[in-house]
């Protein structure tokens, strides 16, 4: 029993170090969306444009709003807000905008 201790303390440290299914909170992290952050970089930089990411679950919307919300916290962008707000089914335009108000 001793024996199987480091090997679950290994299989343990690999679970923490390797997330898939987990959103990328680091800029660092994140790699192969450098064109849609250039989209939503060059959209938000029109003044009174806004930015909302939708798709289907799993591609990287709450990834790329991570990062985005890095971003646009970074000295360099004073002006700039960032809400994340998830949805769900239940959800309506009023609900939605509500919470992101909320924020």
């Amino acid at each position: 029993m001793t024996n199987e201790l480091p090997k679950v303390q290994r299989i343990a440290r690999v679970a923490q170090a390797f997330t898939p299914g987990a959103p990328v909170d680091q800029l660092a992290l994140f790699a192969g969306r450098m064109n849609q952050v250039q989209d939503v970089v060059s959209a938000v930089s029109q003044k009174g444009q806004h930015v909302a990411l939708y798709g289907e679950r799993g591609v990287g919307k709450t990834s790329l709003a991570n990062i985005l919300a890095q971003v646009y916290s970074m000295p360099e962008f004073p002006h700039f807000q960032s809400a994340l707000v998830n949805c769900n089914s239940e959800d309506s335009f009023e609900s939605i905008w509500k919470n992101v108000f909320r924020e």
